[in-house]
């Protein structure tokens, strides 16, 4: 697959090594390089030489910053000025002052300077490695990790000051979570209560209302709104009545079957039932089959 005569040997195998892996993108830049014409294909051809010379640049580019980091920049020597001589001056004898001895009057006195007990800072009285302040609860103990009241792990080292107030914001920072959740939840729990206690009056006060309009205007009886047909007849009784107009009702509408006398005297006989229970509020009423 020799394309480029100019090419050594070495080069023209290596170019097949590249090759061989990529037709399929050669294959892609070929017909994109057929549209664009001319100046496609000199620029792919060009991309295709050029790839050594990049490396090349960048190797030079590494070995010049490794030569610049290994130089150090010289230090310009500064110009010495001259000191000026200072004069001497000349130190004053002090006077030494002649101390009285004070006769010990309180040998056997507690607070005299003989006694050891109270003075912190005798290492004959704490037999304690760390003679600080702080150890001062477990005085006789040399052990320092049974020392309860011990501080010598903290350490001040930059790195654990850093480590310790990274744990300090960790901290601060998932309290404000955890407060801001808490406060979140108890908010939405609120707004949940209130709006159910809302909802809960809107309904009662609508079924009062209900009830007082049923109370004062109640719906006519169905008995009576049902006007007696052509094939009913006069007769006494409200049940027959009922009766004959449910008869008629049914005969009325297209596809329904007529009830047998008896059939229509049992429903009769339901309807009267019901328009003798009280009033139910709206929406509410009794299914009689």
């Amino acid at each position: 697959m020799k394309i480029y005569n100019d090419r050594s040997d070495e080069e023209t195998k290596s170019f097949e090594k590249r090759e061989s892996y990529g037709e399929k993108n050669c294959q892609k830049e070929a017909k994109v390089r057929d549209k664009r014409g001319k100046r496609g294909r000199k620029r792919m051809e060009s991309r295709r030489r050029s790839w050594k010379r990049r490396r090349r640049r960048r190797k030079k580019k590494k070995k010049k910053k490794r030569k610049k980091r290994k130089k150090k920049k010289k230090k310009k020597k500064k110009k010495k000025k001259k000191k000026k001589k200072k004069k001497k001056k000349k130190k004053k004898k002090k006077k030494k002052k002649k101390m009285k001895k004070k006769k010990n009057k309180n040998k056997n006195n507690n607070n005299s300077n003989n006694n050891t007990t109270n003075n912190k800072n005798n290492d004959n009285n704490n037999n304690n490695n760390n003679s600080s302040s702080r150890n001062n609860n477990n005085k006789n103990n040399n052990n320092i990790y049974e020392n309860n009241n011990n501080n010598n792990n903290k350490g001040s080292c930059p790195r654990r000051r850093r480590r310790r107030r990274r744990r300090r914001r960790r901290r601060r920072r998932r309290r404000r979570r955890r407060r801001r959740r808490r406060r979140r939840r108890r908010r939405r729990r609120r707004r949940r209560r209130r709006r159910r206690r809302r909802r809960r009056r809107r309904r009662r006060r609508r079924r009062r209302r209900r009830g007082k309009l049923l109370l004062t205007n109640p719906p006519p009886a169905p008995s009576e709104t049902a006007m007696p047909g052509p094939g009913s007849t006069g007769t006494s009784t409200a049940g027959a009545a009922t009766a004959a107009a449910a008869a008629t009702a049914a005969a009325g509408a297209v596809g329904t079957p007529v009830l047998t006398a008896t059939a229509a005297a049992g429903k009769a006989c339901k309807l009267a039932q019901r328009d003798r229970l009280p009033q139910l509020p709206l929406g509410w009423s009794i299914q009689i089959d």
